[in-house]
């Protein structure tokens, strides 16, 4: 099961299960996974310059690839205008990052810090488990 500051690969089922985020896996990082089975995650995604000048972010960090903070291997977008929330879900470990299973303890922070009136999202549960097989 992911622990929270974990960084995983999956599908989110967002806005559709047959959307971009569905058919395309992304990073995310888990922000918290309390004692429930419940799931709060922030997507991660390769930076790339036309994310910012249309527009389609406001409110990110820009993380450079470094093993002593993250799993990143490019500079990555971390997208903090959406908090996807999972309700009574387990991941488990097979999805975490390959080359380091979470963000260091000061990255986690510092995403916390700069999370502000996220918009919260909701997942289709049934919808997430048949697009991530091994989840439940």
């Amino acid at each position: 099961m992911i622990k929270r500051g974990d960084v995983v690969a999956l599908y989110l089922p967002f806005p559709t299960i047959s959307s971009d985020l569905a058919v395309k896996n992304h990073m995310y990082i888990c922000i918290d996974n309390s004692m429930t089975k419940n799931k709060e995650l922030v997507k991660n995604q390769t930076f790339k310059p036309a994310l910012l000048t249309r527009r389609l972010v406001k409110n990110f960090m820009i993380e450079e690839p470094d093993l002593a903070r993250n799993p990143f291997t490019r500079p990555t977008l971390i997208d903090l205008d959406k908090v996807f929330m999972l309700d009574n879900t387990v991941i488990p470990t097979s999805y975490l990052a390959r080359r380091r299973r979470n963000v260091s303890e000061e990255l986690y922070e510092e995403i916390l810090d700069h999370l502000v009136q996220p918009r919260l999202i909701s997942l289709n549960k049934s919808e997430f488990m048949q697009l991530n097989p091994g989840t439940y």
